[in-house]
């Protein structure tokens, strides 16, 4: 592949830098809507006079009834706008469902005054963009609070008043579809997306060994663009970053609402930069627009770079910069999927795992990371909420954003809570993580393909492996309803697949440690595929230094 121009070139590779970092922050996929209900209200005098709202409640202090026949009458206690954080003397509370403020004091000691009281269900009315679920303040709340605990907006409050002072409620949580259609389209952006990637990465990695041992000036400091615009993880940097990553879903527990952004930012520059390089490598193969700029003395400029590199580059970045101002709008999904695709197919280019072991302790790592933050932590914080959960959701963050490193697609399935809940997200959401992880495997093995020419054995059948995993994945979080760390069932699937198949062939070993001229492996054996190499290429190593040159005189 030419080269664009020097200027574009040293930006990518310092944008590189930036790239490799967020990449470790993207393992936060698992993204999980607190438990939705809906309250039926309906004025005791004039049945018409009704309303179906959306609450967000916590099973954990009581489950609500799947259907509105299964569901109990309770009548509808007005106490706003009483906070309810101390206990006195208030109007019966027997068997009803009452409204109270949100704030001072926690959800638990509403919940517990209502209880005391004799009260059905504890009605927290929040102003918050966002009906986070009621956490308990400690784990033994659950087991002493027994009464439903929920959240409802405070528009919506204020139209339940509107439908008269004698009201009763009923509550119930049903059940929404099993699978999405759209799951569909996302399996196929996903596997879609690692192949492209894949093939890629281990095509560049083949490229770069042929010329490393042809060319003794590029092993001593003559690189190749390509070799440039890599960036090989040894396992001494995989356990730095996974460190980082720890550190950094901490961070963004504490200061999410500041955080946030700092990511949206990233996120735009990351990508911008992954749909230029995917969009220059095709555009470098024809003529159109490769004359340069006339001399100048600008900064960058002076180079003379192309022009279609820089329209090109005001173009990416451009698309990246849209998506962030109408990141909100309906329609900027179809951005932030192109921008994704693209971030994603060159994170796999760029970043490679030189040996199997890498994979292995990468994936390792990665999943007890996604594990340990899903399962465990409810445990160990004190309102029993996950942290990657919180994380994912934006917890009881006021700015209403998301992290953006997810493929998003729309639902076209339909339920009862799709038109009465606007809080509940339209969409179907897979992180970049769980491409980007499984898919520097996918690579390596494509490269390990290509090396001992096995007819893209480990290739094909990691690819099919992760394609399967992600389908179980997918069930798992339908039939499970709790979100799922995808890693559980993808890394499995992927590493037990590239284990069986070296085993079987015989070169688990020499998959392990990523070279081929390991202690007994013959180092003659293997040649490079039909038309990557040559056999002079595939023997020369065992020449001593006068004798290649010998053999290159007479070959010439």
């Amino acid at each position: 592949m030419s080269t664009m121009s020097s200027s574009f070139q040293s930006f990518g590779v310092k944008a590189r830098n930036v790239v490799v970092v967020v990449i470790y922050l993207l393992c936060l996929s698992n993204q999980v809507q607190a438990d939705l209900g809906l309250l039926y209200a309906q004025n005791d005098k004039d049945s018409t006079s009704s309303g179906l709202f959306c609450v967000a409640y916590n099973p954990g202090f009581h489950e609500l009834p799947k259907t509105r026949e299964e569901a109990l009458r309770e009548p509808f206690l007005d106490l706003m706008p009483q906070i309810l954080c101390e206990d006195g003397t208030f109007p019966n509370m027997h068997s009803k469902c009452v409204a109270v403020q949100r704030g001072n004091c926690t959800f638990s000691e509403k919940a517990r005054i209502v209880q005391g009281h004799q009260g059905r269900t504890a009605l927290v009315v929040s102003k918050e963009q966002n009906l986070d679920q009621p956490s308990a303040a400690n784990k033994s709340d659950y087991d002493s609070i027994s009464i439903a605990v929920a959240i409802i907006h405070h528009n919506d409050y204020e139209q339940i008043k509107t439908l008269g002072s004698n009201l009763s409620v009923w509550l119930y949580s049903p059940d929404g579809p099993k699978v999405d259609y759209n799951m569909f389209i996302i399996w196929t952006l996903a596997v879609g997306t690692l192949v492209i990637g894949a093939e890629w990465s281990g095509r560049t990695k083949h490229k770069q060994r042929k010329k490393s041992r042809s060319s003794e000036e590029d092993v001593e400091g003559q690189r190749s663009e390509e070799e440039d615009d890599t960036f090989d993880l040894s396992p001494k940097v995989i356990l730095i970053f996974v460190v980082l990553m720890c550190g950094m879903i901490v961070a963004l527990y504490f200061l999410y609402d500041y955080l946030v952004y700092v990511l949206i930012g990233l996120f735009v520059i990351a990508s911008s930069c992954g749909l230029y390089f995917c969009l220059e490598a095709l555009m470098s193969k024809t003529s159109l627009g490769n004359c340069r700029i006339p001399p100048n003395n600008l900064p960058v400029f002076k180079y003379q770079p192309e022009i279609r590199a820089i329209i090109l580059a005001i173009a990416c970045l451009g698309l990246g910069i849209f998506w962030a101002i109408e990141r909100k709008a309906s329609y900027a999904w179809i951005f932030q999927d192109i921008l994704g695709v693209a971030f994603c197919i060159n994170m796999l280019k760029t970043v490679r795992l030189p040996h199997f072991m890498g994979c292995v302790i990468l994936l390792g790592l990665l999943l007890l990371y996604d594990v340990f933050f899903v399962f465990i932590t409810p445990l160990l914080t004190k309102s029993g909420d996950s942290i990657m959960v919180d994380v994912a959701t934006g917890g009881s963050s006021r700015t209403g954003e998301q992290l953006p490193m997810v493929l998003k697609i729309p639902h076209l399935s339909t339920s009862e809570y799709t038109n009465i809940c606007p809080v509940l997200s339209p969409y179907s959401l897979l992180g970049f993580g769980d491409i980007i992880v499984p898919g520097l495997l996918v690579a390596y093995c494509y490269a390990f393909d290509l090396k001992v020419q096995s007819k893209r054995i480990y290739f094909i059948s990691t690819t099919i492996a992760y394609g399967l995993g992600l389908i179980i994945c997918f069930m798992a979080l339908a039939f499970m309803e709790i979100g799922q760390p995808a890693l559980l069932y993808l890394v499995p699937c992927t590493v037990g697949t590239t284990v069986v198949i070296g085993w079987a062939r015989g070169e688990l070993r020499h998959l392990w440690k990523g070279d081929l001229k390991t202690n007994g492996a013959p180092q003659n054996s293997i040649q490079e595929p039909d038309g990557e190499g040559t056999e002079g290429e595939c023997h020369q190593d065992n020449l001593s230094e006068d004798e290649t040159r010998t053999l290159l005189k007479h070959t010439a």
